[in-house]
């Protein structure tokens, strides 16, 4: 009896874990469509023109930076294998506005491992 309460009590962290996750990309998901707005083709011109020529996929909300900070990665394909973190390029907007503040060439990290 006591094997079955350990396991249903790790089946419930893990759930409760995952509802908390999947909430939070939710919200952040939200806050960008709301504030932003902007879909993978409004993302690109606003890229300078060196970074324009690449071909996007995706776009992937990043986990939070910051409280007045959203930041999202523009996922593109350079023909190489990856694991963990895809190549991207990261766009970081202003919570409050919506405004863009900075565009990280380098890509962000999306949480993947």
């Amino acid at each position: 009896m006591d094997w079955w309460f350990v396991l249903g009590a790790i089946a419930g962290v893990g759930l409760f874990e995952m509802t908390r996750v999947g909430y939070a990309r939710w919200r952040r998901r939200r806050e960008y469509d709301d504030r932003v707005g902007r879909d993978l083709a409004g993302l690109v011109v606003l890229l300078p023109p060196a970074l324009q020529q690449r071909v996007y996929t995706e776009i992937v909300m990043a986990p939070p930076y910051t409280g007045e900070r959203i930041r999202v990665a523009m996922v593109y394909d350079d023909g190489r294998p990856f694991r963990g973190n895809p190549p991207n390029v990261g766009l970081e907007f202003d919570a409050n506005t919506g405004e863009l503040l900075s565009v990280i060439a380098e890509g962000v990290g999306v949480g993947r491992k």
